[in-house]
């Protein structure tokens, strides 16, 4: 009986973890779009401290587990369970390493040409900095003639501040 609760409570653990990580997921997309309505900016930075929260559990509980199959006071088909961990924890680090890459900035630009599709716009900020972003089509479709300034959200890779995705504009009232 102990083994089989025990076995409920690790699976029911490990739902959880995948379940705050899906639900983090779905909320940086969402805060992409700034779509916050949907919890509250306060609920997104709450939900990206519980996913850091969440992989440190991870690797904490992936050691202990280790030690114990070490020690032998665990059996010894606790490795597959650690096997699950290690991915798990794996999978978390990859995604944040490679999340750690990108910026996200917001910046008011004048669009200076659109290409056609696949859409490229090309934009000058008010530094004279030219960004050339990729443009989803309902972006590009919506937006209007050259020359004209927007708030412009996008996301950069670290390395490029010229170049990124455009996730919104919005025209300013000039």
């Amino acid at each position: 009986m102990k083994k089989s609760s025990h076995a409920v409570l690790r699976a029911a653990a490990v739902a959880l973890v995948v379940l705050v990580w899906v639900i983090y997921l779905f909320e940086r997309w969402t805060g992409q779009y700034a779509m916050y309505p949907l919890i509250g900016y306060t609920g997104y930075e709450c939900l990206a401290l519980a996913a850091r929260v969440c992989l440190w559990a991870l690797l904490i509980w992936l050691m202990l587990v280790l030690v114990q199959v070490l020690r032998r006071k665990a059996p010894k088909t606790d490795l597959a369970f650690a096997a699950v961990l290690a991915v798990m924890l794996s999978a978390m680090t990859a995604y944040s390493t490679w999340s750690s890459g990108f910026a996200q900035v917001t910046v008011p630009a004048t669009l200076v040409s659109l290409s056609n599709a696949p859409y490229q716009a090309r934009f000058r900020t008010q530094d004279g900095q030219e960004l050339t972003l990729s443009c989803p089509d309902v972006i590009a479709h919506a937006m209007g003639r050259e020359s004209k300034e927007y708030l412009i959200t996008y996301t950069r890779p670290a390395d490029d501040p010229q170049t990124g995705s455009l996730h919104m504009a919005s025209c300013l009232v000039q």
